[in-house]
């Protein structure tokens, strides 16, 4: 399919999202959504134009692109600045030299100077407002749960928060995460800068609308057209990933298949081998690992004797309660969940198939 990467339009989910910002500028909102499900894309097209036709101006920050949160954070703004600052009129001429040839200009003011990264931040839209006078800006922060994980992850947050403490009104604070429990973890601790800061919102994931757009063009080119039921039905299997689909249909453009639904799976296994699921489980700690193999055999309350003395068993040595815990929180995001307390569940698909999977050893 030529359109594996096109975007479909979702304008009423970006509408919802920023009336919500627009109605309580005093709240940022944190909005969860695994990877792979058009999160990313929405934020960047549908929400950024919907912003911007309104005079607002947007800048988007994934913290997966580097360990340094607040460095690139700052790095981002500076560019924004920047930007405003170059598109400003020129400056007035301070004087002219004999016959024309040189001019002397008007030095820009100088903005103020820190070392200090969370000021640096201040000055920095300080200095976007000044050049923007009533700008209003929508800040994008993506993969938000990495600030758990990153050395100065706190740090970022407090500097968050006092920006848009600060500035509340003209910043507009849209906080997301492929990871449930780093975003809970993120705005639920009381121990953390940034508690009680955000509402909480589930990302809406794409649903029957989109298969049948995306069928359409594809149906049309087959002689036997597969019906938008059972398309929705494989979407359903791939956990609603959008490129997956795009994907899917072009496995099924050049494969013979008569079972479509069973068909899933044999090109799951081939976009993602397994051995490539065996390998990442590999690298978990010995804990991680016989943890997860144990959720996956069925729901367990972790701090149980039971599970402790099962674990002990296990690995030879005895556990806690409070190790268990912090070796499911250390994992990658979207591997577990912790949906109730002392309860957590497997929610990365693909390794609990694998996990389930007789005879896997």
């Amino acid at each position: 399919m030529t359109d594996a990467f096109s975007i479909f339009p979702r304008p009423g989910l970006a509408r919802h999202y920023l009336d919500r910002l627009l109605t309580s500028p005093n709240r940022a909102l944190s909005v969860f959504g695994p990877r792979q499900v058009g999160k990313t894309t929405l934020l960047q097209h549908d929400l950024v134009a919907l912003a911007q036709r309104e005079g607002i101006a947007t800048l988007y920050v994934d913290f997966m692109a580097s360990p340094n949160a607040l460095e690139l954070l700052n790095a981002r703004l500076a560019q924004l600045v920047h930007e405003a600052r170059m598109a400003l009129p020129k400056r007035h001429v301070k004087s002219a030299k004999a016959a024309g040839f040189a001019i002397d200009l008007e030095p820009a003011p100088a903005d103020p100077v820190s070392g200090d990264p969370g000021v640096q931040l201040q000055n920095a839209f300080s200095a976007l407002t000044r050049l923007r006078p009533g700008v209003r800006l929508l800040l994008m922060l993506d993969e938000a749960q990495e600030l758990v994980r990153q050395q100065d992850g706190e740090r970022t947050m407090k500097a968050i928060r006092a920006l848009f403490n600060t500035f509340q009104g003209q910043l507009l604070l849209l906080i997301t995460g492929s990871s449930r429990e780093g975003l809970l973890r993120l705005f639920g601790d009381r121990h953390r800068a940034s508690f009680g800061l955000a509402d909480h919102e589930d990302f809406q994931r794409l649903g029957q609308d989109f298969v049948e757009a995306k069928a359409a063009a594809f149906n049309k080119q087959r002689r036997q057209p597969i019906d938008i039921e059972t398309l929705y039905t494989a979407f359903l299997a791939m956990e609603q990933r959008p490129a997956d689909f795009m994907a899917y249909l072009s496995f099924l453009a050049i494969n013979e298949v008569r079972d479509v639904v069973g068909s899933v799976q044999v090109f799951l296994r081939t976009r993602y081998p397994i051995e490539a699921v065996r390998d990442r489980f590999q690298r978990f700690t010995p804990l991680q690992r016989t943890v997860l193999t144990l959720l996956a055999a069925g729901p367990c309350q972790i701090a149980s004797k039971e599970t402790l003395d099962r674990v002990a068993r296990e690995l030879g040595v005895s556990v806690t309660a409070g190790g268990i815990r912090h070796a499911l929180t250390s994992l990658p995001p979207d591997v577990v969940a912790n949906p109730a307390r002392g309860h957590y569940e497997i929610v990365d698909a693909q390794l609990l198939a694998w996990l389930r999977e007789p005879g896997r050893e």
